[in-house]
């Protein structure tokens, strides 16, 4: 059978059905499967999608993936491999993995808030990734829209600027951000739409890596294709740039194929063809400072090791500087020092394992390919 493409969602947000609505009205016509990860216990699949999909595969539990093994090689390495994969990046890694097993040529991972807007040149918003990632591109990206930052735009209003300005820096010497901003000036730069958002698109964000999203991008399934990997206890944060740290030398292309992102869900809209009728809603003070606290503990969870992987050289000067920046917050930020010097100290632990999950990683392509 000739799989020519598969789409791999991962379900935990109520836009799950909408998300999934779009890709059955935006391609009419061309192929393509369906594979559901960390499916929501409190909602089923909607009906239209046996009718829609040419074949459907949910994954409730992360041991269903034992179920598309095609080699007792491949199930030893997979069972070994398992408990160094964590949260969003195990789920991806599940996607990929059954399309790999499912001996698909390519595969799209989506996030479930990502909403697609219609092509102008063809019906089919699917095709050209396949036909591109066939060209021999290894990656494709879509165009992303809309709110790309996971910090709400009026945090400003809620945190001091002292604060925001202190953890910028901080942040800038992990990531060697291109936009050192990010978190004082949120609302003038992440948050426009269409063109104006151009000048800050988060694959620029980055001086020292191509930034590629992974929930929001076509993959050849003939690549050697990295592990999305995330350290362990780093909430949500991570699978995607130790994924693009993996990716320099590989061919990548971004596409027309533009989608709007509402991970906030801050946009209001009657329908995605009228972009006039878009407005934009502001966070709380809990939804906001909630939010804050929980996304700069999960980007600091992986700085230190993404520091060492990234800066060898410079890796202890860098170290130093951030515990001091930290160190000088007050209550009750001081909880970002805390939990910095706490992954700081696992470093070493951390780093064994994220060199173990790739030697396996890769171990297991080899067999997977060697028994299709």
């Amino acid at each position: 059978m000739n799989r020519k493409m598969a789409v791999g969602i991962t379900h935990s947000k109520d836009s799950f059905d909408t998300i999934l609505n779009y890709f059955v009205r935006m391609n009419p016509t061309f192929p393509i499967s369906l594979i559901v990860v960390k499916d929501r216990f409190d909602t089923a699949l909607p009906k239209f999608c046996d009718r829609f999909f040419e074949e459907v595969w949910v994954i409730r539990r992360k041991e269903d993936i034992f179920e598309f093994t095609n080699s007792e090689t491949s199930q030893l390495k997979l069972r070994e491999l398992l408990p160094y994969m964590h949260n969003n990046g195990l789920w991806k890694n599940i996607a990929l993995l059954v399309a790999l097993f499912k001996q698909f040529e390519t595969l799209i991972i989506w996030d479930d808030d990502q909403y697609l807007i219609p092509l102008e040149e063809s019906p089919d918003w699917c095709q050209p990734f396949y036909e591109t990632l066939q060209l021999g591109y290894d990656v494709v990206e879509a165009r992303g829209y809309g709110y790309q930052h996971p910090i709400p735009v009026n945090i400003r209003e809620y945190i001091p600027m002292e604060i925001l300005f202190a953890l910028e820096e901080v942040l800038c010497i992990c990531y060697e951000a291109a936009t050192p901003h990010f978190l004082t000036r949120a609302e003038e730069i992440f948050l426009p739409f269409l063109g104006a958002v151009e000048e800050y698109e988060v694959s620029d964000r980055f001086h020292t890596l191509q930034f590629i999203s992974g929930g929001s991008i076509g993959l050849n399934l003939k690549s050697q294709l990295p592990l999305f990997y995330q350290p362990p206890g780093s909430i949500s944060r991570g699978n995607d740039v130790f994924f693009s740290c993996a990716f320099r030398s590989m061919k990548k292309r971004k596409l027309a194929n533009n989608y709007l992102h509402d991970g906030l869900t801050i946009y209001n809209w009657d329908s995605l063809r009228k972009w006039s009728a878009v407005t934009a809603t502001h966070a709380t003070r809990e939804q906001a400072t909630e939010t804050f606290f929980r996304v700069i503990q999960g980007w600091l969870s992986y700085a230190s090791l993404l520091l060492r992987l990234e800066f060898p050289q410079t890796f202890s000067e860098k170290l130093h500087t951030i515990r001091a920046k930290l160190h000088q917050l007050v209550h009750p930020y001081g909880i970002f020092y805390l939990q910095f010097d706490k992954y700081c100290q696992r470093l070493e632990t951390d780093l064994q394992g994220y060199n173990r999950a790739n030697e396996l990683w890769k171990q297991l392509l080899f067999e997977i390919k060697a028994a299709s």
